[in-house]
């Protein structure tokens, strides 16, 4: 099964439920699962003797300046504020960390906006992944989510 089917199917799953299945508000519950997530992702790197040097620095800062211009550029077309916009597009593909926030900061329609689209940046990374590596090269791989 492809790996973007997964979670496309568990958000159809999660949509349906959530029509018939009232929940608690479950935000404090998504920020704590979040933080775990964020603190085991620096465990392994921890683990692994990962360093960074300043110059692996450049991929990732030049990704976020260019999809902050992207996402106020992209703002007047869809109708978002320049700031929701810029918003959206920091989640950098993120969309378990970007959705919830946003939601948060925004609201629910904002937050599923933020969700989707950072989702399909992930889905769209994962599915194009081994034609960008050999295309453009591994590096390119950490710009597209």
């Amino acid at each position: 099964m492809p790996s973007s089917v997964i979670p496309l199917s568990l958000l159809a799953l999660g949509m349906i439920v959530g029509l018939f299945v009232k929940f608690p508000p479950a935000s404090i519950a998504i920020s704590i699962l979040l933080y775990i997530l964020i603190l085991l992702v620096g465990i392994v790197l921890g683990r692994e003797g990962a360093s960074l040097k300043i110059g692996d620095l450049k991929i990732p800062i030049l990704t976020l300046i260019g999809t902050l211009a992207s996402g106020i550029i992209i703002s007047p077309v869809v109708g978002l504020p320049v700031n929701v916009s810029a918003a959206i597009s920091a989640g950098l593909g993120w969309y378990t960390l970007a959705g919830p926030l946003i939601t948060k900061a925004c609201g629910a329609k904002i937050g599923i906006i933020a969700f989707i689209s950072n989702l399909l940046r992930e889905m769209i990374t994962l599915t194009m992944a081994r034609t960008i590596s050999e295309r453009i090269g591994c590096d390119s791989l950490a710009a597209s989510g």
